[in-house]
């Protein structure tokens, strides 16, 4: 698993860094970009919602496309929710909080695996 091959051997504080980064850094900085700014942006645009959920959805999975394809499924889903709850709450606080959510139980899982 390359995931766990950026753990392997490292000391604590290193594992505790990349902890830190992947769980929130990461999620902080791309739910400012996809939905703070870009989301934001398509929906004010004459189509709104209708180009501005697929739009940032899939420009964030495409993104992500050093994944799987069934792993970029998957963040082309999380895309989706996120973009769904910065619709429906307008509180890109919910988004990062998901996304971190996402992250950390992502690695935990890979972790233990």
């Amino acid at each position: 698993n390359p995931v766990l091959a950026l753990f392997a051997g490292a000391p604590n504080w290193k594992i505790a860094t990349l902890g830190l980064l992947v769980v929130f850094v990461g999620p902080f900085f791309e739910e400012i970009i996809f939905r703070g700014w870009l989301f934001k942006a398509l929906q004010r645009t004459r189509p709104g919602l209708w180009i501005a959920l697929p739009a940032s959805t899939l420009i964030f999975a495409l993104l992500h496309s050093f994944y799987s394809p069934g792993g970029i499924a998957v963040i082309a889903l999380l895309g989706a929710g996120l973009g769904w709850l910065r619709w429906r709450y307008d509180q890109l606080w919910l988004c990062v909080a998901a996304h971190a959510a996402y992250n950390g139980l992502t690695l935990t899982m890979v972790a233990l695996a």
